[in-house]
Parts: structure tokens; C-alpha cells; sequence
């Protein structure tokens, strides 16, 4: 397992245009300290998208990639609150054949009817300056509290990551706040990486419920190359020639029963 961290944050508030322009400026002196210099790469961004019957706006704030483990330099008491989605992302050892595993583990074996996505996208950087595309596949949609998301991305290494918004956030933010400082202090932690810790926590309960597996088992048939492909199909040679009086329909499906057991 690789470094876990936020990889997203976004932040929703209902704001009159000057302390708007004080905590944007808050904001990109956070995420994005080089903005506006020639061939500098964005990481954050704050946009009013609808004005209010008081005569205040509605703000986003954003923060996306390594810059948003700057949240940190934050007072979660301050930001906390309004937080609309945070996604936390872990890198972890996975290859294409591995994502074609969670697929198709996934699509035969969920518990409950969340959907299921294959995607093959080219590896790019949205209009904002965020990575994006690659090969993954997801659980849950985008307008799901909890999306999971296992990938790999160009030469990047691959990834899993949860994205968190609605009930479910909030519900964690609520908890988070009641922690005492005196417990995180003597964790050495901060609210912001509590938080961090029970996204991450709550992602790995969804997968597990919905999978029918345990986090290593699920690692393993992430990580697990072609190699292992080979090895579980010499099983069933091994095993299938030495059951040859058995008809063919039952052949098939202890085929079926082994392959899905062993990878």
C-alpha cells in the first residue's frame, strides 16, 4: 500500500462578495501559491455559481491533487462544515488485468444494486488543470454518497479512491468534530486526517459488504498480473482432466466455482 491522502476537497458556502474575496484569496494562498505565473499547473479554484434571494452568492471552492493535502494549513472547525465532497485516494499495487478482475468480480458477485462501470479513457487534465481518464473501474455513480473508484493512470502507479458527498460526509464531518483534542493530540493527528481515516475506513466497509471479500482478498486480485491468470488456468487443466467421466454441463460450472474462488 502506497500514500493515502485527499485528493479532492470542495467546499460550498453561501458568502457576500468581501469575505468571499478574503477566503479566496485564503484559498489559493493554500492550494495554488503559484497561480498566474507563466506555465504554472492549477491545483485549486473558487467560483460564485448563483446569487441568493439576500443579495449574497453561492461560492465553490476546490482544491484537487497533491495541493489539496493542504487542507491541512486549514481550521477544519472554520471549512469542515460546508465541506460538499471529499475524495481520498491511496495508491496501492494494481494492473489493467487486475481492474478487468474487480470488474467482472463485481458485475457477478455484488451485493445490492449499485452500478458497476468499466472505463477506458485517454489519460488527460480537464479544463481546470485535474488529471483525469485512464483505466478503472467504478462502484457506485457519480451522484452516489460513496463512489469507489480502482484505476491505473498512464506511468502513474495505480490507485484506488473513494469519493464522499451528502448524508455520508456530513454524518463523518459530525463525528470528526466531536473528537476531543486531547485524543487526537495524543494520536498525533488533526481532524482533517481523522476525517481522512474514516472515509477511507467506510469506503473499504462498502466494498467489502458489496464484494463478499476482505481488503486483502480484494488487494490481492487487484495486484495479481497475468502470471496469475496462467497459473489458476493450469489449475483447472490439472484439475478438469482428472474429472473426464463428469458430464460437460457440470464440468463447466465447477469451472466456473474454481475461477472465481482462485483469482
Amino acid at each position: 500500500m502506497g500514500i493515502r491522502r485527499i485528493d479532492y476537497v470542495k467546499v460550498a458556502r453561501s458568502l457576500h462578495h468581501d469575505v468571499a474575496q478574503q477566503l479566496a484569496n485564503q484559498w489559493y494562498d493554500t492550494f495554488d501559491p503559484e497561480r498566474g505565473k507563466d506555465g504554472a499547473t492549477r491545483h485549486a479554484n473558487v467560483s460564485s455559481v448563483r446569487r441568493n434571494d439576500d443579495g449574497s452568492f453561492l461560492y465553490i471552492f476546490e482544491a484537487w491533487g497533491k495541493a489539496a493535502e493542504n487542507v491541512h494549513q486549514l481550521s477544519f472547525d472554520a471549512f469542515g462544515p460546508y465541506l460538499d465532497r471529499v475524495d481520498v485516494r491511496e495508491e496501492i499495487e494494481l494492473t489493467r488485468s487486475g481492474v478487468d478482475r474487480i470488474y467482472s468480480h463485481l458485475v457477478s458477485h455484488r451485493v445490492g444494486n449499485k452500478n458497476v462501470n468499466l472505463y477506458d479513457t485517454r489519460a488527460r487534465s480537464k479544463r481546470k488543470g485535474r488529471d483525469s481518464g485512464g483505466f478503472g473501474v467504478a462502484l457506485g455513480s457519480h451522484k452516489s454518497d460513496l463512489r469507489s473508484t480502482f484505476y491505473v493512470r498512464g506511468t502513474q502507479l495505480g490507485a484506488c479512491e473513494f469519493q464522499c458527498t451528502g448524508k455520508k460526509l456530513a454524518d463523518r464531518v459530525n463525528a470528526v468534530k466531536g473528537i476531543p483534542q486531547t485524543a487526537l493530540d495524543a494520536a498525533g493527528n488533526d481532524k482533517w486526517t481523522a476525517l481522512t481515516t474514516a472515509l477511507y475506513a467506510m469506503g473499504w466497509r462498502d466494498l467489502q459488504y458489496v464484494s463478499g471479500l476482505s481488503q486483502t482478498e480484494f488487494l490481492q486480485m487487484a495486484a495479481g498480473g497475468d502470471e496469475v491468470l496462467d497459473e489458476v488456468e493450469a489449475r483447472l487443466v490439472l484439475i478438469e482432466s482428472s474429472l473426464d467421466g463428469l458430464p460437460r454441463e457440470a464440468l463447466y460450472g465447477l469451472h466456473e466455482a474454481i475461477q472465481h474462488r482462485l483469482i
